[in-house]
């Protein structure tokens, strides 16, 4: 299943339909969430798990857990998310000419995908008391993509780095 759905995202990279393609995909993927969740490793952590990385396409499970809030970031390319198990906030944001503006938010759960564009900047948090398990794919290579980060709280910018969002992260404040 895993490994089907990767090979129709590689093929869909090389078309004209790809967003629409790749979407639906990811949208059918996580449609059978007990098949699915039989072919991931549960971690219990925030942990990313990549699947397949290449300049055209990346796939990755993220795991966040509840009670966290994690910091605001772009990933400066299209980006779909698709819920396995439990469900996110996604708090938006757009850019001011000094810093971030919160905009409306959306809660995806599972079964469910959300499709983002390469200027999006979102922050997210897993709602409930369970682990939040997503695929997500990007229509590029996100390890090597120069993206953003902002700090949670005065929202000024700096460039992405692990041990920085790491330390951005919150304990939850929010919802949708």
């Amino acid at each position: 299943m895993l490994d089907d759905f990767i090979a129709r995202c590689r093929a869909a990279t090389t078309t004209e339909t790809a967003l629409t393609d790749i979407r639906a995909a990811l949208g059918e993927l996580v449609a059978d969430r007990a098949a699915l969740a039989d072919q991931l490793e549960l971690h219990g952590a925030d942990v990313d798990q990549v699947f397949h990385e290449d300049d055209r396409l990346t796939i990755m499970l993220c795991e966040t857990s509840p009670g966290t809030d994690q910091p605001p970031h772009d990933h400066q390319l299209h980006t779909m998310i698709g819920i396995v198990d439990g469900a996110e906030v996604h708090r938006f944001f757009h850019r001011t000419d000094t810093d971030l503006a919160p905009t409306k938010g959306r809660t995806i759960g599972p079964g469910e995908v959300l499709s983002m564009t390469p200027d999006a900047v979102h922050a997210i948090a897993a709602l409930g008391p369970e682990q939040c398990r997503a695929i997500h794919v990007y229509l590029g290579s996100i390890s090597t993509v120069e993206r953003s980060l902002f700090h949670p709280e005065t929202f000024t910018e700096e460039p992405l780095s692990i041990e920085r969002y790491t330390e951005f992260i919150r304990p939850t404040s929010t919802s949708a």
